[in-house]
């Protein structure tokens, strides 16, 4: 009789962990990571949020180009929960590429932009980020909770 309230304890136990586990992974990966994607989001910046332009580019978000041709972002855009919208200039992410876009200003390069801001924009306590299409589609998201720890948070499995 034990045995038997022990595996079911241990069943529903299991069961609750493959639940939450799942959850969690669906609040990240929206698309498949094979393709272009969200890959990292480096929401809290090192130190204290002063403003400053050093720390402004120290929040960050990546993006992946994982298929084998180069993907022309021009027109595409980066959102959060927010609104804050930065939406890419002519540019050319090569297959296998990344390309962080910081929040604050520099000089762009093949792999990093600079959405020129002032002041944050990816919230230390939660947010989505949204990656849109030119025609206005969502391509990919990646939600991070609270419970996440900071500085960042992996956006798909690799």
């Amino acid at each position: 009789m034990n045995t038997r309230r022990l595996t079911v304890a241990a069943a529903a136990l299991a069961a609750m962990l493959i639940g939450q586990f799942a959850l969690a992974s669906a609040a990240h990966a929206a698309t498949d990571p094979k393709t272009l994607h969200i890959g990292y989001i480096n929401y809290d910046s090192a130190g204290r949020d002063s403003g400053s332009n050093t720390s402004l580019n120290d929040e960050w978000i990546r993006l992946h180009n994982n298929t084998t041709g180069a993907i022309t972002l021009t027109g595409y855009k980066i959102k959060d929960k927010a609104g804050h919208t930065f939406t890419f200039p002519t540019f050319k992410l090569g297959a296998g590429k990344s390309v962080a876009l910081h929040t604050g200003k520099g000089t762009n390069s093949a792999a990093h932009l600079y959405w020129g801001k002032t002041w944050y924009v990816w919230n230390n306590t939660s947010d989505t980020a949204y990656l849109v299409k030119p025609t206005g589609g969502n391509r990919d998201t990646c939600s991070y909770p609270t419970s996440d720890n900071p500085p960042g948070v992996g956006c798909h499995s690799r």
